[in-house]
């Protein structure tokens, strides 16, 4: 048998090899090594006995063939970058059209994150200063639904009186109304006339002519006039009274049932919770003659007018002032109180009258005083409001309310 470590020849019984003292195999790797032929093992002997070969050393000529070679491909593989964007323009040129509503979109790179401040940074760190809060303008309120002026002292001890005159004023006039309106309407006479004397030239003796009073309002045609002058309760409005005349006024309350109350010398509505009358100077009642040739809005006489309303038609005063004032142009409106208001109306030719809307619980009416540009000149708002607050519709609005319309 041979040795398996360096090939010698072995004695049967040997148990080291006599060259290279290794233990000889057990009987089975004896079989196998001696299946291999020594041919094969003298080979493998040759083969690890063999030095391997040095490395053989480059010549300068060579180091700096290799280099230029080395950088040619490095330059290579550079331009082969540089090219990536016209090769993704082509791919993107041959891709199929995006669908409809699609947009390609690249996300933004993310924030570089901020530096950590150092634990002796932010022991130190100084705190910050804040500045107390002043406001450079005070809000206004964007539901006021009327501007809002400062009234001077002057102004309120004005309004004060106007308070206290219309409410003991007020409250005489709508309880003496109250007293009568129940009574049933006296009929007019049937030859019931009216004597109109006449100047005529010359110095002759005055001429009389005699005509029906309530010829001009049989002539109306109630149809004929807006809707506006009537409210949804069947009142006059102050658009009526701004807009009509008296015959257009007295057909209208006519047409819906109202009567004239001779006693009271007013109109008044059927179920007589509801009137309308004409006042002048000097607590002047107008008759159902003198409201029938009333041109509109009394102009060039001084004239109150008055409608007065029962309250179980309306939620409030603001309702009632809604339904009665707002068919005209309403200029402005106070309310001085619960119970007391002012406005100013104005008609399609700017023809203004101030209002004065009071309510009287007692006997649980709405009033609403209509004066005319004359009745405000001649002092008779003056009378009726228990002081002169000016003779003008705008002085008497600077003097109650501390500025102009």
């Amino acid at each position: 048998m041979f040795c398996r470590y360096c090939g010698a020849e072995l004695s049967d019984d040997a148990a080291f090899c006599e060259r290279c003292g290794k233990p000889v195999a057990s009987s089975d790797e004896t079989v196998i090594a001696e299946a291999v032929a020594p041919e094969v093992v003298e080979a493998a002997e040759s083969v690890a006995a063999e030095p391997e070969p040095a490395e053989p050393e480059l010549t300068a000529p060579e180091v700096e063939a290799a280099l230029a070679t080395l950088a040619a491909e490095v330059e290579a593989e550079a331009d082969v970058t540089g090219n990536l964007g016209s090769v993704a323009d082509a791919r993107e040129a041959s891709a199929p059209p995006a669908p409809e509503g699609f947009e390609r979109t690249l996300a933004a790179a993310p924030a570089a994150p901020a530096a950590a401040a150092s634990a002796a940074q932010s022991y130190y760190q100084p705190e910050p200063q804040v500045s107390p809060y002043h406001p450079t303008a005070v809000p206004q309120n964007a539901n006021a639904v009327r501007p809002q002026h400062r009234t001077s002292i002057g102004a309120k001890i004005a309004i004060g009186a106007l308070v206290v005159a219309l409410l003991g004023g007020g409250a005489f006039f709508a309880a003496n109304f109250i007293a009568d309106k129940l009574k049933p309407a006296e009929a007019p006479s049937a030859a019931t006339t009216t004597t109109t004397t006449t100047q005529t030239t010359g110095g002759d003796a005055p001429a009389t002519t005699t005509q029906d009073p309530l010829s001009a309002v049989e002539a109306v045609d109630p149809s004929t006039l807006p809707a506006e002058c009537l409210e949804s309760n069947g009142n006059p409005t102050a658009y009526a009274i701004l807009e009509l005349t008296g015959a257009e006024t007295a057909a209208l309350l006519s047409s819906r049932r109202w009567e004239w109350n001779s006693s009271n010398q007013m109109w008044v509505s059927r179920n007589g919770n509801n009137g309308y009358y004409i006042m002048g100077e000097g607590d002047y009642e107008y008759s159902e003659q003198d409201i029938a040739e009333c041109v509109k809005n009394a102009e060039g006489t001084p004239a109150k007018f008055t409608i007065v309303v029962d309250d179980d038609l309306y939620g409030s005063i603001e309702d009632a002032f809604d339904a009665v004032m707002k068919p005209a142009h309403v200029r402005a409106v106070e309310w001085i109180s619960d119970e007391v208001g002012l406005c100013v109306v104005e008609s399609k030719d700017g023809r203004q009258n101030i209002v004065i809307i009071s309510y009287d619980s007692s006997v649980e009416l709405y009033s609403f005083d209509l004066y005319n540009p004359e009745a405000v000149q001649s002092g008779l708002f003056a009378e009726w409001a228990g002081g002169d607050y000016g003779r003008s519709i705008s002085e008497i609005w600077n003097t109650l309310f501390g500025h102009s319309l």
